[in-house]
């Protein structure tokens, strides 16, 4: 028997319910579990403890894991190489998700593959360290309902992963240096996301705000006069009342002084710094509701560099922003 696990860090769940992410159904599904008796079945598999040491062993049993199992054991090593980082993708993905429902630092530690045969087992490390939009690092509690809306992300997520020479891929991931990462062909809502990965993984919170910012002027489709710009089709996406699209746009615009300030060096003073964690966790918001917005009422915003069929271009959709506003 084989078992595939991702361990999560920060993440704290109803421990009553069996819960499977995304679905049922889905191909690479994968079951949510704290259960001691199930996670002790992985740690007495094959030279776990050996190849792991008692470290790794400590983190499973005391964390929530995604977890497979499979009767029969793999025995081809390149499917056994496949199998585990698909899994290791898949939980990636699902901890993306989460932060649509809401701000949190949730982060796997690592993802192994071992068995019940003498087979050594594998693991993947991935250092990656996911902080809230405060910077800080801690745990945050999710309901069953909550994991069930998170399902949707997941699923949009997956849509919108940046493709390269056709087939999807999972370019935050897959691509080991971001810096080769083909921008031409991808849509503002794949870079959006691109972005957002590296942002959240920024506990120095004047550099988070600069990630934040950049996620925003990629959506808003700007170039020139980006302060006023981003600012304005913030406060218009979101609309709601006078004040609300006010307070918005005042965010916004106080978010680019803290950005500006970071960007070109400038002394950063006592009154800003007391002001910078509510600055980044009202930008998170506003960023997240932005992209929500997008995917679920303005999909025409989601535009491509490069000519594609379905898809607007650059300054088309800048277009469609001005009627947005002046209508």
């Amino acid at each position: 028997m084989d078992y595939l696990i991702t361990t999560l860090k920060n993440f704290v769940i109803e421990e009553d319910k069996i819960i499977i992410f995304p679905n049922e159904t889905d191909e690479h599904r994968f079951q949510i579990t704290k259960n001691e008796d199930v996670l002790n079945k992985v740690i007495d598999t094959y030279d776990f403890k050996k190849n792991f040491g008692l470290m790794h062993v400590d983190i499973v049993k005391n964390n929530f894991a995604g977890l497979v199992s499979f009767a029969n054991t793999i025995k081809d090593s390149n499917i056994r190489n496949r199998t585990i980082y698909i899994h290791n993708l898949a939980v990636r993905y699902f901890i993306n998700s989460l932060w649509f429902i809401k701000d949190n630092a949730v982060m796997s530690y690592f993802t192994t593959m071992s068995s019940s045969e003498s087979i050594p087992p594998q693991i993947i490390k991935t250092g990656n360290y996911n902080s809230c939009s405060d910077g800080e690092i801690k745990e945050v509690f999710f309901t069953y309902e909550e994991l069930k809306e998170a399902a949707y992300w997941n699923e949009v997520l997956l849509k919108n992963a940046i493709r390269i020479s056709g087939e999807r891929e999972y370019a935050s991931d897959k691509i080991q240096n971001n810096g080769l990462t083909p921008f031409s062909e991808t849509t503002s809502l794949g870079r959006a996301f691109l972005y957002l990965n590296n942002t959240r993984r920024e506990a120095f919170l004047p550099a988070k705000i600069a990630g934040y910012i950049s996620i925003l002027e990629v959506l808003c489709a700007v170039s020139g006069e980006n302060t006023y710009k981003v600012s304005e089709r913030v406060a218009t996406l979101l609309g709601g009342t006078l004040n609300e699209k006010l307070s918005n746009f005042d965010s916004v615009k106080k978010a680019y002084d803290f950005r500006s300030k970071y960007v070109h060096g400038s002394h950063i003073n006592f009154t800003d710094v007391t002001k910078i964690k509510e600055v980044s966790m009202d930008l998170d918001e506003i960023v997240r509701n932005v992209l929500k917005q997008i995917v679920k009422e303005y999909p025409h915003l989601n535009y491509s560099n490069k000519k594609r069929e379905g898809f607007l271009n650059f300054e088309q959709v800048d277009r469609e922003y001005i009627k947005l506003i002046l209508t």
